[in-house]
């Protein structure tokens, strides 16, 4: 490995918008589920959070579910098995069509929907004092505004929305913005990786490569880093390794461990996802302001490093 790939420059790894925004939806998720086990809905996990954000109140057909969740229609399917074997949910014939079926919310599944509203509140107002109200409210309506801009550009947001008859804090809460955006600012980016020759690139796999260290990172740290169960991450790393971007050796500290560390492969493409991130940066500077995309990653990255969040297994 040459010494120009070996070494180079990462702090946007950590710095850049797009980071920010996932980090604080992170952390507001946990908020909110912390809260929700508190109050007895400990069978609430961060992976069915998706079938209560994205079923309208008045029932929603499994391929809305998945074309809001950004899911394949196979994983919402487990998602909403799951649901309904808890009880949270339940399928009935679709009112405009009786040869379909839509997944509505049980009388339990409407509690727990509640203690999430308690939860999504309590979380925003924690996240209102952090960054400041006017802050909060000119980056909601801002970065919604963006998802409208590029809906003509994008076919990731071309998913359906949720039905106006939905309470306001389940359309426009901060995670589901902020959330969103994040996802938005990495499609655009791995568009522009792609269109430079460097994809395509599992937009999965990102959160493995933005918490590696580029002299290698035990699979538990990474999982921990990114907040995934063990067997996820592993599954990310095979992933990777079977591209040719990462590998695995034995740790120096400790030789009956490993260390997931970049191919020479892996640290080309990392510089191009810099380059790509930057771009992207730019991109939602110009149509946002500079001097606001420059204040949210700031204000963001604090609130989501400003103490230790709730852990919630996945």
């Amino acid at each position: 490995m040459s010494r120009s790939v070996a070494t180079p420059e990462t702090s946007w790894r950590h710095t850049n918008v797009g980071r920010a925004l996932f980090s604080a939806t992170d952390r507001l998720v946990r908020e909110k589920l912390h809260h929700v086990h508190r109050r007895g809905f400990d069978t609430v996990s961060v992976a069915l959070v998706a079938v209560f954000q994205n079923v309208d109140v008045d029932g929603t057909r499994l391929t809305q579910i998945a074309a809001r969740a950004r899911l394949t229609k196979q994983s919402t399917l487990e998602l909403v098995d799951k649901a309904e074997a808890l009880g949270f949910v339940e399928r009935r014939p679709d009112p405009d069509d009786g040869r379909a079926k839509i997944v509505v919310f049980t009388p339990l599944g409407l509690k727990a929907l509640h203690e999430i509203r308690e939860g999504v509140l309590a979380a925003e107002e924690r996240l209102a004092v952090a960054i400041g109200r006017k802050f909060l409210r000119e980056a909601k309506v801002k970065l919604a505004t963006d998802g409208e801009i590029l809906n003509v550009l994008s076919p990731i947001t071309d998913n359906p929305r949720m039905s106006v008859k939905n309470d306001a804090w389940r359309i426009n809460s901060a995670s589901r913005v902020f959330a969103e955006a994040a996802d938005r600012f990495a499609y655009e980016m791995l568009q522009r990786l792609d269109a430079r020759g460097a994809g395509p690139v599992p937009q999965a796999l990102l959160s493995l490569f933005m918490n590696m260290d580029m002299w290698g990172t035990r699979p538990t740290e990474l999982a921990a880093r990114a907040r995934l169960t063990k067997q996820a991450m592993q599954e990310l790393v095979e992933r990777a390794e079977a591209s040719g971007w990462v590998l695995r050796r034995p740790d120096r500290t400790d030789g009956r461990a490993k260390v997931v560390m970049f191919t020479a492969k892996g640290v080309k493409l990392l510089a191009e996802i810099g380059i790509c991130v930057r771009d992207g940066e730019r991109r939602m500077a110009k149509r946002l302001g500079r001097d606001f995309v420059a204040e949210l990653a700031t204000r963001l990255n604090e609130y989501a490093s400003v103490r230790k969040i709730v852990p919630v297994e996945s």
